[in-house]
């Protein structure tokens, strides 16, 4: 029997689209979107409904949205981050595969002193849920390239886990789809 041949580095680049989404383009485009669009939100909606002080949802500058870290930190207070789990299956016949990738959009904050913090806490993972709202049904970045299919919200909780052992804030999840793909 034949050893099975080693292929080129131009079949992997075929092969590659088949194999990989391109999940580091999706947490990306999961972070710029946020940027682009939470902290105007909250500032808005703070100011349409006077909410100010212990009343008002936290602000959150742009530079403060990022990937989540595997071990916390008081740096990480008031941050929001996006942090990706990545489970592929196989699409069809003919050896393609599709990602499915549970997105969880951490908000952390100090631990709860009062139930005030919890009302704020809340109102921020609808913030973000909002914010990424208009991209369900797939998204395309700015260099033209599809980053996910479909993006659907499946829950929104208080900090759980380890990250709740020493922390509070919140946890918005999501389910995003990235199908094998010639544009990736």
């Amino acid at each position: 029997m034949l050893e099975t041949p080693l292929p080129t580095l131009e079949e992997l680049r075929d092969l590659e689209p088949l194999v990989n989404g391109d999940i580091g383009a999706a947490q990306d485009e999961l972070v710029r979107r946020l940027r682009l669009l939470l902290p105007d939100w909250i500032d808005a909606k703070n100011e349409a409904n006077n909410w100010t002080g212990s009343t008002a949802t936290p602000a959150i500058i742009p530079s403060d949205i990022t990937l989540a870290p595997a071990v916390l930190t008081d740096d990480h207070i008031g941050k929001i981050l996006v942090k990706v789990e990545v489970e592929t299956t196989p699409e069809g016949i003919g050896g393609a595969f599709r990602n499915h990738a549970k997105v969880s959009i951490f908000s952390i904050d100090e631990r709860i002193q009062s139930g005030q913090q919890v009302r704020v806490h809340w109102r921020r993972a609808e913030a973000i849920r909002l914010c990424l709202f208009p991209f369900l049904s797939g998204c395309v970045n700015a260099g033209g390239v599809r980053v996910w299919r479909s993006l659907v919200p499946t829950t929104y909780t208080l900090l759980t886990g380890e990250w709740a052992k020493q922390y509070s804030g919140t946890v918005a999840t999501f389910q995003l789809i990235q199908p094998p793909s010639e544009s990736y």
